[in-house]
Order: structure tokens, then C-alpha cells, then sequence
């Protein structure tokens, strides 16, 4: 139950966190709109989720190698338990 809650306050956040970019874009100055500024915040959060799936890839591939390091393991107690 937890884990859905944070799961909930995190897509709250985030979703708020949209909501008043978009509201807060209209009350920008007109020379924070232009053409070489949209792209210089493009490039920038290109790089972000690019960074942000390395690292999300990174935690995957932790955590499966960890997975199977305890199912090793546990493999071999009862390897140990069945020649006993």
C-alpha cells in the first residue's frame, strides 16, 4: 500500500509540476520565447532523460545481477541440504 501511495504522490507532483510550467510559460518575457531558447531547453532535457535512462538502465542491471546472486545462492544451500 506504500508503495502505490508514493507511486500516487509522486505522479501528483510531477503532473502539478507540468501544469504550471504550461500556466507560467505565458508570463515569460517575449525574448525567453524565442526560436534559440526553445531549442537550447530542448537540447538541455534531451540530456537529462538521456542521463536519466543511463541511470535508470544502471539500476536495472543492479538489480538483476543481485537477483541472481541470492538465487545462486540459495540454490546451493539447498543443493547442500538435499546431499545432506
Amino acid at each position: 500500500m506504500a508503495i502505490a501511495l508514493y507511486g500516487l504522490v509522486a505522479f501528483a507532483i510531477i503532473f502539478s509540476g507540468a501544469l504550471s510550467g504550461l500556466f507560467l510559460a505565458r508570463l515569460l518575457p517575449e525574448h525567453y520565447r524565442h526560436d534559440a531558447t526553445r531549442r537550447v531547453v530542448q537540447t538541455s532535457m534531451a540530456m537529462v532523460s538521456l542521463l536519466s535512462a543511463l541511470v535508470l538502465g544502471l539500476l536495472v542491471a543492479t538489480a538483476k545481477k543481485q537477483i541472481r546472486h541470492e538465487q545462486s545462492r540459495s540454490r546451493g544451500v539447498c543443493r547442500q541440504f538435499d546431499a545432506a
